[in-house]
């Protein structure tokens, strides 16, 4: 009986010491989560502050392409009527106003740079990038022209340092001729 009862001592202070070591589990887990939830909160903090840090430095990055893109137009265009004129060439930046929104879908100005010799219609377009949509809007801009002026466009020349997937066939496909590189850049 007295093993009995020593053995029932030992079970019941090995049981407390079990639902000591519980409460302190319990206690620890409560601490941990704690700080889990103190690291999720801080990592959502970091997340928003990187999205804010991205748009800023992305419209930063478009803002100055634009200024690049626009004085690299200027100065290509200044460049090539000096060349041009040079050797008998007409060059123009031609505009028109599109009452009937046939180009952009609402009534707008549309503006190309032409090149005619001994009557004939050369577009020429220097872009920054060039995407199949924008490819779309330069083909609706020469036909808008050709109907203005009545005349055709035999040459069309598109000059752009880089291009997405697809634009040099389907500029193929509608008589550009395309000089740039094509769009190495991988969508995440």
């Amino acid at each position: 009986m007295e093993q009995l009862a020593e053995a029932q001592r030992r079970t019941e202070e090995r049981v407390e010491q079990l639902a000591e070591a519980q409460r302190r589990t319990e206690e620890e887990l409560k601490e941990l989560a704690k700080t889990v939830a103190a690291l999720v909160e801080a990592q959502q903090r970091l997340e928003e502050r990187l999205e804010r840090m991205e748009g800023r430095i992305l419209r930063r990055l478009n803002a100055f392409g634009a200024r690049w893109g626009m004085r690299s137009e200027a100065a290509w265009r200044a460049g090539m009527l000096a060349i041009l004129h040079h050797v008998g060439f007409q060059v123009e930046r031609w505009q028109a106003f599109d009452e009937q929104g046939e180009v952009f879908g609402y009534p707008a100005f549309v503006e190309l740079d032409v090149v005619i010799r001994d009557g004939t219609h050369m577009v020429i377009e220097l872009k920054t990038s060039a995407t199949l949509e924008a490819l779309a809007t330069l083909e609706r801009k020469v036909r808008f022209y050709e109907r203005r002026v009545g005349q055709p466009v035999k040459r069309r020349i598109l000059v752009t340092p880089w291009f997405e997937s697809g634009v040099k066939e389907a500029a193929q496909r509608m008589g550009w001729e395309l000089y740039g590189e094509p769009e190495d850049l991988v969508e995440e």
